[in-house]
């Protein structure tokens, strides 16, 4: 018997966030049924008591809270299409920033070739990260940004604000701004591809120049310190949250992709 990708992708049309997998399609070759009505027996059995009742029994009952945030829709095609609410958007902000991020196993250099014309991106990529840093730096000076960490710790280790509170009392992301909702796509784009196995320099440094561009674009919509400081505490948190997420993945790329040191300042 052949064997069963579970891989899905990230459905890149539209401002939801959303992935896309053809198990049942991969199934349904195999058992020689229908892919829609196999699609629909997954769709039941992710919502059954028995599955919530298994997955506590074996200690995963954070797995089964995150999945009770997913709708799992299935589409004509017979399709899986799996839509994160805004409590599971907000678990994977807190993923990037908290825990360790993906190395893949092994990254293609960048040729000559690729490097021919690239200044200005990797300035501008540059130049993000040193920003994000500054805003965080000014942050932290405005005691809008509070943390353990001492004044002279290095801006890649500025610890995290915890917790943040991403959500309001609705349960609903705080940073709804059109731009800050592109560049929570573009954080998730980016973590899908680390977490590849493997993966080329040519692909980490246009996904760094894209997340660059989505922050410039949240920057220009809603630079630090202006009208800014008069929102919620929370308001504020959870949009420092999200330029403190684009500077740690600034960063992974630069240095761990790139093998490039990251400018904090220019």
């Amino acid at each position: 018997m052949p064997p069963v990708s579970y891989e899905v992708r990230f459905e890149r049309k539209g401002a939801t966030i959303a992935y896309l997998s053809a198990i049942p399609h991969q199934l349904a070759r195999l058992q020689g049924e229908q892919a829609v009505a196999i699609a629909h027996q997954i769709q039941s059995l992710a919502s059954s008591k028995q599955l919530e009742a298994e997955m506590d029994e074996i200690h995963l009952t954070g797995l089964n809270t995150l999945l009770q945030t997913i709708d799992l829709q299935v589409l004509p095609s017979g399709s899986l299409r799996f839509v994160f609410r805004d409590p599971a958007i907000a678990a994977w902000l807190d993923f990037i920033l908290i825990s360790p991020l993906p190395i893949p196993s092994s990254v293609a250099p960048l040729s000559p070739k690729d490097l021919i014309g690239c200044d200005q991106r990797f300035f501008a990529i540059h130049h993000a990260h040193a920003r994000c840093c500054s805003l965080l730096r000014l942050a932290r000076s405005e005691n809008c940004w509070q943390d353990d960490q001492r004044s002279d710790t290095s801006i890649s280790e500025i610890a995290v604000p915890q917790p943040i509170s991403w959500l309001n009392s609705s349960d609903q992301l705080w940073t709804t701004l059109p731009a800050e909702q592109q560049l929570i796509r573009q954080l998730f784009i980016t973590l899908d591809f680390l977490d590849e196995s493997s993966c080329s320099a040519q692909t980490a440094l246009k996904l760094a120049d894209q997340l660059s561009q989505r922050f410039f674009q949240v920057h220009q919509t809603m630079p630090l310190f202006g009208d800014i400081q008069t929102l919620p505490r929370d308001r504020l948190n959870a949009h420092l949250g999200l330029i403190k997420a684009t500077q740690r993945l600034l960063y992974h790329l630069l240095e761990t992709c790139l093998h490039i040191q990251p400018a904090s300042e220019l």
